[in-house]
This record gives C-alpha cells, sequence and structure tokens, in this order.
C-alpha cells in the first residue's frame, strides 16, 4: 500500500492535501530547491542520463545579458526564467518566413536583451537562459501548430499515477500552460490513449483553434515517455512530481521540467481523482 493510501488521501484531492499529505511529506526541502532551479534540474538529469532539451545560454545576472552575442543564436529558441511559474515570462521564438526571428512579433536582439532584464527584475535569485527549440508537431496532427506540446506526467512515489497531454493554443502564445490558455487533455497512463479534455476550467471535446476531436488518440512513444518520466522522478529525489516531456519530432521525449508542486487540474482532465488515476 502507497503512503497516498496509508494517509488517507480523498480520492480527488485539493491544494491544502496536497501540500500537507504529498509535497510535505514525499518532497524533502533540499530536492524542492533544485528542482525549483531549471538549470539544476537540468544538470541533475543529463547526469542521470535522462534527455533534455540543450541549453545555449545560461543567463545568472546582468553581466551575462551584456556579454551574450544574441546574435550567434540560432533563429529559433526560447528564453526562459530559471524560476518559472504557470508559464510565465517564457518567450519563444521562431525562424519567420523572410529568415529573421518572430516570437509573436518581430524580435530584434535589444527586445531579447530587454526580455532577459525583466526576467532578471523579477527574480534576481534565479536569472534565465536560453534553449533550444523543440518540435512536438505529430503528437496529434493537426491539433494547434500555435507552440510546444508536452505530456505532465504525476509520479507518486516512482509510479506513473496520472498523465495529461497539454496543448497550446492562439491564446496561450505557444505556451503548454493550461493557466496560460493551453488545453489539458487526460491520458489514460497504462495505453497512451487520450480521453476527455478542459480549456479555460471548461470540459471541450474538441482543439478550440483548430476543430480536431482530442478524445480515443494513441500518443507515440507512450511507454517510453512514461519511463523517461518515471527516471526523471527519481533522479530529482521527488516522492511526489510533475514530470513535463516534449515528444520531440527528432530527438523522441525529452524532459522539460520537473515540478515539485504540480498542480490539480490533471484530475479535472481525465475526469477522474489521484488515487484512480494510475495502473
Amino acid at each position: 500500500m502507497s503512503r497516498l493510501h496509508r494517509r488517507g488521501v480523498g480520492t480527488v484531492l485539493g491544494l491544502n492535501r496536497r501540500n500537507l499529505d504529498l509535497v510535505r511529506v514525499l518532497n524533502p526541502p533540499a530536492a524542492i530547491r533544485r528542482a525549483d532551479d531549471k538549470l539544476v534540474t537540468k544538470a541533475a538529469m543529463a547526469a542521470a542520463g535522462v534527455r533534455v532539451a540543450a541549453t545555449l545560454a545560461a543567463i545568472r545576472d546582468r553581466r551575462d545579458v551584456r556579454s551574450l552575442d544574441w546574435s550567434a543564436l540560432p533563429e529559433g529558441f526560447v528564453l526562459k526564467p530559471v524560476r518559472g511559474a504557470r508559464g510565465a515570462g517564457i518567450l519563444v521564438v521562431k525562424p519567420g518566413d523572410d529568415g529573421g526571428r518572430r516570437g509573436g512579433r518581430v524580435v530584434d536582439d535589444g527586445a531579447l536583451r530587454r526580455h532577459a532584464l525583466g526576467l532578471l527584475d523579477r527574480d534576481g535569485r534565479g536569472g534565465a537562459f536560453v534553449e533550444m527549440l523543440l518540435s512536438s508537431s505529430q503528437v496529434i496532427p493537426g491539433a494547434g501548430g500555435h507552440g510546444l506540446a508536452d505530456v505532465r506526467v504525476l509520479v507518486v512515489e516512482g509510479r506513473a499515477r496520472q498523465a495529461m497531454l497539454r496543448l497550446p493554443t492562439a491564446q496561450s502564445g505557444g505556451r503548454a500552460n493550461l493557466h496560460q490558455g493551453a488545453v489539458g487533455v487526460g491520458v489514460d497512463v497504462s495505453s497512451g490513449r487520450t480521453a476527455g479534455a478542459v480549456h479555460g476550467g471548461r470540459v471541450v471535446t474538441a482543439h478550440p483553434d483548430s476543430g480536431v476531436e482530442l478524445g480515443g488518440r494513441v500518443i507515440g512513444d507512450w511507454q517510453l515517455v512514461v519511463e523517461v518520466a518515471v527516471r526523471a522522478a527519481i533522479a530529482s529525489e521527488l516522492g511526489y512530481a510533475g514530470i513535463d516531456v516534449a515528444i520531440d519530432d527528432r530527438l523522441g521525449p525529452v524532459v522539460l521540467e520537473v515540478n515539485a508542486r504540480p498542480g490539480l487540474a490533471i484530475q479535472l482532465a481525465n475526469r477522474r481523482g489521484l488515487l484512480d488515476g494510475g495502473t
């Protein structure tokens, strides 16, 4: 019997129960601090043999912003805060049709520097970093195309218990984060088959932009996605973790992020509480 059952956690978890019975009990403070720093997390994953997106530049202070040769970066990349929350501060830069950089608007080197400085001003302790641009166009063909989709796998004590595919929308600006307007699609942990979906707190059956039906799809490389997520959770030393995995068109499953306090909307997307979500 898992510790989750022994502590009598209800079928549907709320935030208070999550914090008291999972985060506080299963996640050591040192492991939480490591997970909160994305660069430290990426180093730990790489050391454990878990594939992560390549870091192109680390920005820990204002000197790094000034010294970085922004023009030497590829035309497509992602600029992220080291201590992100709910997708805030992420700038996705894609190659434009004219060969220049576009991130929802034309982005020049000056705009990139200003954005990086803004991230430092928001949280000077963490900083920012530049990461390679991934592509996940084949997860559900035709569903969106606004940015990188990923899979959130909830791992409790080394076991994958629930999963949710997160699809960006025009509203989310290319971010696969539900708080920014992405779609969450419940995924059966055993089979990789999609079921219910939520968008903006409402139940939906299709992607709001493309109209593509989201249920009844089987995600490719699913068992490998689950395996990678479990390995990442174990490497993080978190007993309760939300592992975000992108299925890159070229690289396959890649860990994007390790969350020490994963949200609970995954239960709504799966139409069931946490205790009923695993295999």
